[in-house]
């Protein structure tokens, strides 16, 4: 844990100099701001400890209150994106309206 620890001290403040808008590269090749990389980490770890808690057959594990609420925007602006205003709306306000299943990936 003192590895993980002392490497991350390491990166701090070169990641905290950066501008907000450098490009980085992700996995995927593709280009993506640095100030937008960490929550789609996030994203990433709360979608597959769901997915890997279902399989499991576990309860999921709660996500905090200041890391959940990022994800959660940005999951509704991406269906937003997907599906329009009105269509996230209905989904997210009275089932019986909704015109479609929504989701945000």
């Amino acid at each position: 844990m003192a590895g993980v620890e002392s490497a991350l001290a390491d990166q701090r403040p070169p990641v905290v100099a950066a501008p907000a808008d450098r490009v980085v590269s992700t996995a995927g090749g593709l280009p993506m701001l640095l100030d937008d990389f960490p929550l789609t980490r996030l994203l990433e770890i709360a979608v597959h400890s769901a997915d890997l808690a279902l399989g499991a057959d576990i309860p999921t594990p709660a996500t905090a209150p200041h890391v959940f609420e990022p994800i959660l925007d940005l999951l509704a602006r991406l269906a937003v994106v997907r599906y329009g205003q009105v269509a996230v709306l209905r989904a997210l306000s009275r089932a019986e309206c909704a015109s479609a299943v929504v989701a945000g990936i």
